[in-house]
């Protein structure tokens, strides 16, 4: 029971308020991170829950480096002028080169995510538009 109790604590001090997805403690949430765990799942199974958001897809993509030399989207929200590199994947989406794509996204901040990977996870709900590209 007091191992129990410090562990508790232990995540208590290390959570910080600011975390998206995780309540205050003393937060009358119905879900809190001690209790959601599942010993049996993968660390990276863990999702917190899930928001959606509009992605504009560039019709090129762009050479950047992650863990290596690769293939960057580059994306930006509705209303922003300036294209991101986008280092990840939007599960459910294939790029189409020539193609400038808006996409209706779920994004799921993991829990626990993996110590070289992000902690956000992607996912296409629906392409909103397709347009072909007239940049060269």
């Amino acid at each position: 029971m007091k191992r129990t109790f410090l562990f508790i604590m232990f995540l208590s001090a290390c959570s910080s308020p600011a975390s998206p997805g995780i309540p205050p403690s003393g937060s009358s949430s119905t879900s809190s991170p001690v209790s959601s765990v599942n010993p049996s799942a993968a660390p990276s199974a863990s999702p917190l829950p899930a928001t959606q958001k509009i992605l504009q897809v560039h019709p090129q993509q762009k050479a950047c480096t992650g863990v290596a030399p690769m293939a960057c989207l580059q994306v930006r929200e509705p209303g922003q002028t300036e294209w991101t590199l986008f280092y990840s994947q939007i599960q459910g989406f294939t790029f189409e080169a020539g193609y400038q794509t808006e996409l209706l996204v779920e994004v799921e901040t993991l829990s626990n995510p993996p110590t070289d990977g992000s902690s956000l996870v992607y996912k296409r709900v629906s392409v909103l538009s397709k347009t072909r590209s007239t940049e060269p």
